[in-house]
Order: C-alpha cells, then structure tokens, then sequence
C-alpha cells in the first residue's frame, strides 16, 4: 500500500508536528512505511525521540518574507497533482491540498484568516489581506465543500464546531496524541507553577510573568521553543530579568523537559482559544493541577469550571485559592479523564481510518 503523509515538520516541537510524527509511528506498527513531505526540510531529525521509519520527499513549496499568509494559497496550487498516485493520503498540514483519497486532519480551517493567522483583521494588515477575503477564501471553500475524495476530521470539538458554522459540514473528532506513558507521574514533592508553549505573543507568556509579579512565593518555570534572537522572547527575558521567581527555559532536551513538567504543582495555560493544547493533557498526566483559560479546546481537556479563567485576575486569585486546597481530588480525576487522550487511542483511530477505507 503506497500512503503519503504531508505534515509541517519534523524538526519542530509543536502540536501539529507531534501529530504527522505519531501518525508515521501508528502506520509503522502494522509495516507500513509512507511517504512523508514536510513542508518545511529543515534536518530530518525528529525532536520527539521518536524510532520512526520513512522515505522523505521534497514538496513544491515556497514562503516568501512578507507574503507567507499568501504562500499557503499558492503551495496548493504548485502541487495540484502531487499526490495522485498514492492509495492513501493523511493531510496533518494547515494547508488544504488536493488528493485521491485520504484524510485532511483539521488544526483549523485554512480558508478562515483570523484563524491561521490572528491579529491579521486588525489595522493596516485589514487591507493586506483584503483580497484574500474577497477573492481567494471563498475559491478555497468551494474546492474544500467539493473535494468528494477526502474524509475530514478535526482536532477538537471546537474547531469541528467552528467548521459547521463556516460551511454546515460535520466532521469527525481525532483527538491529538498526547505522550501520557512518558509523562505520568505520582511524585508527592512538588513546587512551582510550569508554562509550555512556543515563545510567541499569541501564547501570552507575558501575562505569565505579570501573575508571577502578583505571586512572588510560588516560582514560575516558563518553558518553550523558539530563537533567543527574537523580540518577544527579548522581552520576555527582560521581564522576567526583574523577578526572582521566573525562569525561562528555551529549547530544553526532552529528558529536562520532562523533569521539570514532572517537579511541578500547577500547570498555566493563558492563550486564548487554544485549538486543543496537548501541553495541557501531558502536564496533567506529569500531576500538574491545570489553570487555563475559559475557551477553545482547553474547556474539552479541563471540565472543571474553577479551574477556567477568564481575565489575568481570575488566574491569579484561582492560583492563590488552590495554595490551600487538597488537590489529590483534581488530581485524580483529571487522570482518569484525559486517557481519552492517549497517544495509543490516536494511534487506533489513524489506522482504522486508513484500513477501512482502502480495504472496506
């Protein structure tokens, strides 16, 4: 059986990477070996660890400085034809290409320019992507609404959601794999609060560090991947230069990264309307009391209400009340809730998908 699967890397931490990365594993354990095309080369090491066989192939892809939003539209169009030859293709990328038969696994919908690209409907940038609203996302969502070839899913009720509303499609819920064997953990001695995410404005690891300013007894371990060369990461490191309770973390190897998640009491997530957030089910899985934010995909993964915020303050107070609370009882219930999230039920579902539609 001949299977491609286009992904965005496999060099980067994110969750839309951990997903192609477990895919190819899943599709390994019953001997397949696919065809994978990351959009972005890079090196070919994969920085979850993982043993994982492939054949890796080049896609017609570019991303010009100033104009990436745009380069999404005219990578499918260079690669219109890619993937026709393949019995199966998994689409774990944000861009939509066109293919035979397979599966488009949704992050969110590349046809909504908020969505793929936050902040872009406010000043100047209104007008950049005006004729990508007007001419170039309806085109899109035509072809997407026609395309008979392929089955979709979503990576949380959420965006599966968020897609009926745009195009009265409904889809299937995949949920994201999460690694709950590597992180589990029943260690009674821990302290601080711990941050995962890329270093990026729309993580907001800068509200992070002003709830640390208003809680100087707890430490704040803020732990991501990105350059220490770029200006919010700057600014974060600026910031948190003038608190003895924050450290940063940038690019940890996996073994540290894991002690730390592991040592933690509390977990913090502050983006708002998180697609899903695997970040969050591990924390959980490493026995991190969760407190995130009231929206998206973090209200699938944390059912607790009084543990959801709203505004900075609410965090902060939440954080304070639960300093004096018994926390086993969350503990121990979120446990049991996100094995739903397991990497192994991911796993079974990729590989039901494709054996049911090539062999009925």
């Amino acid at each position: 059986m001949k299977v491609a699967i286009i992904l965005s890397a496999i060099n980067r931490a994110g969750g839309t990477e951990r997903v192609g990365i477990t895919a190819i594993e899943a599709l390994n354990e019953i001997d397949i070996v696919p065809d994978i095309f990351p959009l972005d080369i890079g090196t070919e090491e994969n920085v979850f660890g993982k043993d994982i066989k492939y054949n890796l192939k080049t896609i017609n892809y570019i991303n010009p400085p100033r104009f990436t939003i745009y380069s999404y539209y005219a990578n499918r169009l260079l690669n219109f034809n890619k993937f026709k030859n393949y019995d199966y293709t998994f689409n774990f990328s944000l861009i939509f290409f066109n293919f035979k038969k397979g599966l488009y696994y949704i992050h969110v919908p590349d046809f909504d320019v908020e969505m793929m690209r936050p902040g872009y409907n406010k000043g100047w940038r209104k007008f950049y992507v005006l004729p990508i609203e007007l001419i170039i996302d309806p085109i899109q969502k035509r072809a997407f609404l026609n395309s008979k070839s392929m089955d979709r899913a979503c990576n949380s009720k959420y965006i599966a959601d968020i897609l009926y509303k745009q195009t009265g499609m409904k889809s299937r819920v995949i949920y994201p794999p999460a690694d709950l064997e590597s992180f589990k953990s029943n260690d009674k001695k821990r302290d601080g609060v711990v941050t995962i995410g890329r270093f990026t404005p729309i993580k907001n690891q800068l509200e992070q560090i002003e709830i640390a300013q208003k809680n100087q007894d707890i430490t704040f371990r803020l732990l991501g991947t990105g350059s220490e060369k770029k200006k919010y990461f700057q600014k974060l490191a600026k910031e948190a230069e003038k608190l003895e309770n924050v450290e940063l973390h940038v690019n940890l190897p996996i073994d540290k990264f894991i002690d730390i998640v592991k040592s933690s009491k509390f977990f913090m997530h502050n983006m708002r309307n998180e697609h899903f957030g695997i970040a969050t089910v591990e924390a959980i899985a490493a026995g991190c009391i969760p407190i995130v934010h009231n929206s998206g995909g973090q209200k699938e993964i944390v059912p607790y209400p009084e543990l959801r915020f709203n505004e900075k303050e609410e965090a902060i107070q939440i954080l304070k009340r639960l300093q004096n609370e018994n926390l086993d009882r969350y503990r121990n219930r979120l446990k049991q809730y996100i094995k739903r999230f397991d990497e192994k039920v991911f796993k079974n579902k990729i590989r039901k998908y494709l054996l049911w539609e090539t062999q009925g």
